[in-house]
C-alpha cells in the first residue's frame, strides 16, 4: 500500500483497495484544511498532524468496537 493519501485514494480509484486486516494506517495531513478518516472494509486511514502514536493510543483507548474506533 502506499504511504501517501493521494497513493491510497489513486489505488483505490483502480481498484486497489487497502488489507481488510483491521488495522489503521495514520498518516500526515495532504494540507492544512483536510484532516480526516477514510473508512475501507475492515481498514481505516487517519490523515492529521498529530503524532501517529498519540492517535494510536486515543484509538486503543476508544469505548468503541476496534474496527469503528477511528470514525467514531
Amino acid at each position: 500500500m502506499s504511504d501517501s493519501l493521494a497513493g491510497i485514494l489513486a489505488a483505490a480509484a483502480r481498484g486497489r483497495f487497502p488489507a481488510m486486516d483491521g488495522a489503521v494506517t495514520v498518516l500526515g495531513q495532504p494540507s492544512a484544511r483536510d484532516a480526516g478518516v477514510l473508512a475501507f472494509t475492515a481498514h481505516s486511514v487517519v490523515f492529521t498532524d498529530e503524532d501517529p502514536r498519540w492517535v494510536r493510543k486515543e484509538l486503543a483507548a476508544a469505548r468503541s468496537d476496534a474496527l469503528a474506533a477511528a470514525s467514531s
